[in-house]
């Protein structure tokens, strides 16, 4: 059975199913997934940037330890840095990272992993603390997901809007929203429209709703890194 084939059966099993009513929203989209990141082509997996691209990673402590020689190498224009989760939550590499790539000449930026367990104004406090973004840095970026037994629609976009405005009032710029197209639909568009700069991922194609940046794999391969990175 070739590939096209058995995307083309899982889906019409998925189908089935969901019409049964056995999958649910959230598990048609885990199968979905598992589909990608075992059929698709992952196009940016081993891609080359040309000179004219202008092209970032984000990285959090999970890449644990980076050879900033071979990223100086291979150097990004830039780097998203996990800051911060919650209102608790600090990366324990946020600090370093950010100490390293200001020795390479890399400019970086600071995201905040929204929690659904917190609130807003408290998670936006944290943040803005521990990023402590100042001249020259990237925009501040809120990094909202949707996870399993999501809260109702309604209390998440108060929240996320209470982050946002807090982070605007204190440091003066329109923070950078992460997400999907779908998140955005739900809970942002009718609030924000196109006041904010948007980073949206998508694995598959080019991002359907607009974006400042477009994150395209989480599977792109650099000698920095054990491992791979969100490119």
């Amino acid at each position: 059975m070739t590939k096209k084939h058995l995307i083309a059966l899982g889906i019409i099993v998925a189908c089935g199913l969901v019409g049964f009513g056995v999958l649910k929203q959230q598990e048609l989209r885990r199968f979905a997934i598992s589909l990608r990141q075992e059929f698709q082509e992952k196009q940016y997996s081993d891609y080359e940037p040309a000179n004219h691209d202008v092209w970032g990673i984000d990285i959090s402590h999970h890449q644990k330890n980076v050879d900033w020689n071979e990223m100086s190498k291979r150097k990004p224009d830039f780097i998203f840095l996990k800051a911060t989760e919650g209102s608790t939550h600090v990366d324990t590499k946020y600090k370093s990272y950010k100490k390293s790539a200001d020795k390479f000449d890399i400019p970086t930026g600071a995201y905040h992993f929204f929690s659904y367990q917190s609130d807003g104004e408290s998670q936006a406090n944290h943040f803005i603390k521990t990023a402590n973004l100042g001249s020259g840095d990237l925009y501040p970026v809120l990094d909202c997901e949707f996870k399993r037994n999501m809260p109702n629609s309604k209390h998440v976009t108060n929240e996320l809007l209470k982050f946002l405005s807090k982070v605007e009032d204190e440091l003066g710029v329109k923070p950078i929203i992460y997400c999907e197209c779908s998140y955005f639909n739900k809970y942002l568009k009718n609030e924000v429209s196109g006041t904010y700069p948007k980073w949206i991922s998508n694995f598959w194609k080019m991002p359907p709703c607009g974006y400042v940046f477009w994150q395209k794999t989480d599977k792109f391969k650099h000698s920095a890194f054990q491992g791979t990175v969100d490119y």
